[in-house]
């Protein structure tokens, strides 16, 4: 119930996520708030809180993170940019969903392993690498 109170009052004061370096509990409660956070783990005790710093650069998780930095997260985990990249980052996630829309479609009429290898063959994710003379 407290960490809930916790993210609630986060998201009243204009917070939309949280990272940390410790664990939480009560993820059922925090879900229906619809509050992104990434911890370094679930508990199912809890210990003292407190905030060490604000808009200082952190380390959570592996993945170092500064001020004004965008970081996109959920249950699978996280990534950053700089902000200064947003447009190309939203421009190129709306292409990736139209995408596997494509794909999705495609496969979901496909009769046969054949069509489905062909659904997949040759695609990448990764930009084409540049051609050499």
């Amino acid at each position: 119930m407290i960490i809930r109170l916790v993210f609630a009052v986060a998201g009243a004061i204009g917070c939309v996520g949280l990272i940390s370096n410790g664990p939480s509990r009560d993820l059922d409660e925090i879900r229906p708030l619809r509050f992104q956070y990434m911890l370094s783990g679930v508990t199912a005790g809890h210990g003292a809180m407190a905030v060490q710093a604000v808009n200082v650069p952190v380390s959570v998780g592996g993945m170092d993170v500064a001020p004004g930095e965008i970081i996109h997260m959920d249950e699978n985990g996280a990534v950053k940019f700089p902000a200064d990249k947003l447009k190309a980052v939203l421009r190129n996630a709306r292409e990736l969903q139209k995408e596997e829309a494509a794909r999705m479609s495609a496969l979901q009429q496909a009769t046969s392993a054949a069509e489905i290898r062909a659904i997949f063959g040759g695609h990448t994710y990764a930009a084409p690498a540049p051609k050499r003379d």
